[in-house]
């Protein structure tokens, strides 16, 4: 979902009154399609994978078994978790679910989002295509990870709304802190209240890292 949005994003980024070349505007377009095409190979990936599982991972196992030690192991830990990961789809019903789980997660995301941009409505003068957009970069800006800042999201933020959308740094600033505040702080009440209900600990996550080692 994160990649279709970016694709979206892309694709449509010269709607928004961005003034890039011709160049530049098919090569973003280019991409968008690559994107998208890239998420319609992973869904087919996902549902062969959901069907046979085992056999994809003994025969890339296999494809793979001449890399170096070192890379062979690490590749072929990923392959078994990738394997555990699918192992809730194996009904279509798990798919279909885990698809409108999906679909409806990023719409209320979406729908944060405008409703921030509402709050700032004097500086930023956001359509829905220009918040489906801009949820598009930020959904792949939050995937980076910067040394010493953490998530790209912030930094993605204030680059899109300043160089795309013509946003001054300031407000641009406001948003995007508004925006990791939503993301990633209101959570942290509710998580810790989960964790003390459910019994977790320190020393018992540690205890299940040991025992997943």
């Amino acid at each position: 979902m994160a990649l279709l949005f970016f694709a979206f994003a892309m694709m449509r980024i010269t709607s928004t009154g961005v003034h890039v070349g011709p160049r530049i505007a098919w090569a973003l377009a280019a991409g968008g399609h690559f994107v998208a095409a890239a998420c319609l190979g992973l869904l087919v990936l996902l549902f062969t994978m959901r069907h046979f599982a085992e056999p994809v991972r003994r025969y890339l196992t296999r494809a793979i078994r001449c890399w170096p030690e070192r890379y062979f192991a690490r590749a072929e830990k990923l392959l078994a978790a990738a394997v555990q990961g699918v192992e809730s789809t194996r009904s279509d019903a798990a798919l279909l679910a885990i698809f409108l789980y999906s679909v409806l997660e990023w719409m209320l995301i979406a729908a944060c989002y405008w409703c921030l941009a509402r709050s700032f409505a004097a500086v930023l003068h956001f359509s829905v295509m220009d918040v489906v957009i801009f949820v598009g970069f930020i959904s792949f800006g939050s995937a980076v990870q910067i040394p010493g800042i953490g998530g790209g999201l912030q930094v993605v933020a204030v680059v899109v709304l300043t160089e795309l959308f013509r946003v001054r740094l300031e407000p641009a600033t406001s948003f995007a802190i508004l925006i990791w505040i939503l993301n990633c702080v209101v959570v942290v009440p509710v998580g810790l209240t989960l964790t003390v209900k459910e019994g977790l600990d320190w020393r018992s996550l540690r205890r299940m890292g040991r025992n997943q080692q």
